[in-house]
């Protein structure tokens, strides 16, 4: 399983339907099954909170299970925390644990001054105001397919870069879950020249959680994301 599978990578710019404002999402905590090709590999744990006074905080656990575990065990561990006001998330910090020690890294966000840097002072650069991390950037998408996203466009900061992603709708579909089938809207990422593909279903009646996501690799080889419990949190 990639480091680009197991997360699922992207961020930014945001174009919404004229009139509409973000909607701010409330706090969850969401386990997923991850398969390869069909085959279970392991778990991934996401849990969102507004800790109050403007703040919030998205952790996401994601490690191998079972035989996968053994040929190739490892964990990873996201977190991002900043501020939200109006439905717009604004990440400060952003840290990522990998089990492989040389892929750790952490970045800071300064919108003052429209820059993000990594904290070993290894990489900076000038961000745009509504730059995002690989974790707020998904919290932004779903408070702005709630408040009636036509077509999105987000710019990520990586470890060593910013990255461009593009995201269009491609209809309904009813994805089968562990908590019974679920009807999600379809989202494609637009990757030109790329054989890799990222598919996302989100469901209106989870506040546009992601219930499944797809990851294409170049190989051909698929990871999946599927929603297998979901609970509101109080706030």
């Amino acid at each position: 399983m990639s480091r680009s599978a197991c997360g699922f990578v992207l961020t930014l710019a945001v174009v919404l339907w004229a009139g509409h404002a973000a909607a701010e999402i409330r706090p969850f905590v969401a386990v997923y099954a991850l398969s390869q090709n069909g085959l279970r590999i392991g778990a991934m744990e996401r849990r969102f909170e507004l800790p109050g006074d403007g703040r919030y905080r998205f952790v996401s656990r994601m490690y191998t299970t079972g035989i996968a575990a053994l040929f190739a065990a490892l964990a990873i561990d996201e977190e991002s925390r900043g501020r939200v006001a109006q439905g717009k998330y604004a990440p400060e910090h952003y840290v990522y644990r990998h089990s492989r020690k040389h892929k750790q890294f952490s970045l800071r966000f300064d919108h003052a001054r429209a820059e993000v840097e990594r904290a070993d002072g290894g990489w900076r650069a000038s961000a745009p105001p509504d730059v995002q991390d690989k974790l707020a950037y998904q919290i932004q998408l779903m408070a702005d397919l709630a408040a009636g996203l036509a077509a999105a466009r987000y710019t990520v900061a990586d470890k060593n870069k910013l990255k461009d992603y593009r995201f269009e709708r491609d209809g309904e579909e009813d994805i089968a879950t562990a908590m019974g089938p679920v009807r999600a809207l379809k989202l494609e990422r637009i990757q030109t020249g790329s054989a890799r593909r990222t598919t996302i279903w989100a469901a209106a009646t989870l506040d546009w959680l992601p219930v499944r996501v797809d990851y294409q690799e170049k190989d051909g080889n698929i990871t999946s994301a599927v929603l297998e419990k979901f609970t509101p949190s109080p706030l």
